[in-house]
C-alpha cells in the first residue's frame, strides 16, 4: 500500500504534457524549464568560447525565431571573436547539465531502493 501511495505521488508531481519541455539559460537568467509551443521538437544548448570564458544559451530549438536560433547564436559568437557549437536533442529536459542528470538518477535509485 505504501509503494501505491508512492507511486501515484510520484506521477502526480511529474505531470503530464504534449508538448516538449526544456531548461532554458542564458548568462543572466540561470537555469529555469520552459514547455515548448507545440510545432518545436527539440532542445537545444548553444555554447560560446571566447576569451578563456564560455556563454551558455539553452532553450526551445527554434530556427524560426531568429533570436534564438543557433545560426544566430553561431554569427553573434564570431563577430564578438569566439567560436560556437550548438547541441540539439529530443526529449524532456535533455539539454541539462550532467550533475542535475546525475542528481536526478540518484534520487530516482535511492526513491527505488527505499520502497
Amino acid at each position: 500500500m505504501r509503494r501505491l501511495m508512492l507511486s501515484i505521488f510520484i506521477f502526480a508531481l511529474i505531470g503530464s504534457s504534449d508538448a516538449l519541455q526544456c531548461n532554458i539559460m542564458n548568462t543572466i537568467q540561470g537555469v529555469v524549464s520552459q514547455t515548448c509551443p507545440a510545432h518545436i521538437t527539440s532542445c537545444m544548448k548553444f555554447v560560446c568560447k571566447m576569451r578563456g570564458y564560455e556563454q551558455i544559451f539553452k532553450g526551445c530549438n527554434d530556427p524560426a525565431n531568429p533570436p534564438v536560433a543557433c545560426q544566430t547564436l553561431q554569427a553573434n559568437c564570431q563577430a564578438q571573436g569566439g567560436t560556437g557549437q550548438c547541441y540539439t536533442c529530443n526529449y524532456e529536459f535533455c539539454n541539462s547539465s550532467a550533475s542535475i542528470t546525475m542528481l536526478s538518477s540518484f534520487i530516482a535509485a535511492t526513491t527505488y531502493l527505499f520502497l
